[in-house]
């Protein structure tokens, strides 16, 4: 649980409670948490691709030696070998690349569904299926509940 508390500017922690807002809080320096800048209404894709390459990041080294023989561009490779490297994991988590988009709109169409389609909860399945993956959804309004599970099929990769 997070406190909101009202601190002085530059000041992080105080007796032990942490700041949540404000220039100097705690979820600007932690480097766990990505922001997810869009103005195209893709933040829930877009954080799905995020989580994904996060947990199929590689080093740069093992990556040109599995995607030498491939073709096409770094997002297609990914997505073929299910694994990204270190460089592209870091042009995912930046806003301001395209490749954050790229993926987007790639796995989108590989579900066959149009790059400006917002996917439901009910598209999970197919996202799932491309990337090989389980997906879960946590309700903030129930209680932090599982409202939805992945597919058994992928429960290992997780």
């Amino acid at each position: 649980m997070e406190i909101i508390h009202p601190l002085e500017e530059g000041v992080s922690n105080i007796g032990g409670v942490n700041v949540v807002n404000g220039p100097h809080n705690d979820r600007d320096r932690k480097r766990s948490i990505v922001r997810i800048m869009n103005d195209d209404g893709q933040c829930v894709m877009r954080s799905i691709i995020v989580s994904w390459a996060s947990a199929r990041k590689i080093s740069n080294a093992e990556w040109n030696v599995k995607t030498n023989s491939l073709s096409g561009t770094c997002v297609d490779k990914a997505l073929e070998i299910q694994l990204v490297s270190e460089h592209l994991y870091k042009d995912l988590t930046n806003a301001n690349r395209k490749e954050q988009k790229q993926m987007v709109n790639k796995v989108l169409s590989l579900c066959g569904f149009q790059p400006d389609y917002i996917p439901t909860i009910n598209d999970l399945e197919s996202i799932e299926s491309i990337l090989e993956t389980g997906i879960y959804v946590i309700s903030s309004t129930c209680y932090n509940k599982i409202r939805r599970t992945h597919r058994s099929l992928f429960c290992s990769n997780l």
